[in-house]
């Protein structure tokens, strides 16, 4: 039986874009110190005005081992507070801190810039539909 090409891989023609968008984004990001996923975490927490660790780790469509590993050192860097829950003493609570704000505030035109360069090289529309595909697949 003849195997596909990967051209014709929907997961590694995903894969390979999400590797090319982190590596644009943190060479943007480079000067604030995070990397993507960090501010991406830490933009969460920003809107959402903290969560829990299961709440962070599904709507990043994270497991909670690696969503773990993903805060560790934003906490021993001092941008998020992990606390327990005063709903539920088994689980932990995620809040931004006053570090972790003064970072996105310098990260965040960094971010703006890879933004907009994609779209300029791509065009608005574009964006608006790629995103809006990858919604559908995530969602």
């Amino acid at each position: 039986m003849a195997q596909p090409g990967l051209d014709t891989c929907n997961c590694f023609a995903v894969r390979k874009a999400a590797r090319r968008m982190t590596q644009i984004y943190d060479a943007a990001l480079a000067p604030s110190g995070v990397r993507v996923t960090q501010f991406m975490l830490l933009m969460a927490l920003n809107k959402e005005g903290g969560l829990s660790v299961n709440r962070l780790a599904e709507l990043m469509v994270m497991n909670r081992t690696t969503m773990g590993k993903n805060l560790r050192p934003l906490e021993r860097d001092g941008l998020v507070d992990v606390r327990v829950s005063k709903e539920d003493r088994r689980s932990r609570d995620i809040l931004l801190t006053r570090k972790g704000r003064s970072l996105l505030d310098k990260a965040y035109p960094l971010w703006r810039n890879a933004h907009d360069s994609f779209e300029q090289k791509h065009g608005a529309r574009f964006a608006e539909q790629f995103r809006s595909v990858l919604s559908a697949v995530t969602g």
